[in-house]
């Protein structure tokens, strides 16, 4: 699995391909909440591995930005201008914690949905 996260062409395209197989054929089985379900998994996983194209407006900046959903608290550290960690956590109020400059509330926002549904799928 480190592989995938590592972004190797290799166990991504592997990845994809082993997830598209048991999608379609759970399709075949006439299960459609569980080809729903792992295509969500395909979307997570292409999202996961996807090229950083996220900057911070002045391109030096230091910051830690968070954004909140539900129950989930999602924190981007930013390092010279580019995203360079994320952490998420349990969180039961939107005001514990969440700063975001302008503009950014949307994408954290997103990220923390995101991480919300990937911590409720099941592993294995």
């Amino acid at each position: 699995m480190t592989s995938v996260l590592d972004r190797e062409p290799a166990a991504v395209a592997a990845a994809l391909a082993a997830l598209t197989a048991r999608r379609d054929a759970a399709a075949r089985a006439q299960a459609y909440e569980a080809a729903a379900r792992i295509q969500e998994e395909i979307g997570a996983l292409e999202w996961v591995v996807a090229p950083q194209r996220v900057t911070a407006p002045g391109g030096e900046a230091d910051e830690d930005v968070t954004g909140w959903t539900g129950d989930v608290l999602v924190r981007l550290r930013i390092r010279r201008g580019r995203v360079r960690g994320w952490e998420q956590e349990a969180c039961a109020r939107a005001t514990a914690g969440t700063r975001a400059p302008a503009g950014w509330g949307p994408f954290l926002r997103r990220n923390a949905d995101l991480a919300a549904r990937l911590t409720a799928l099941p592993v294995g």
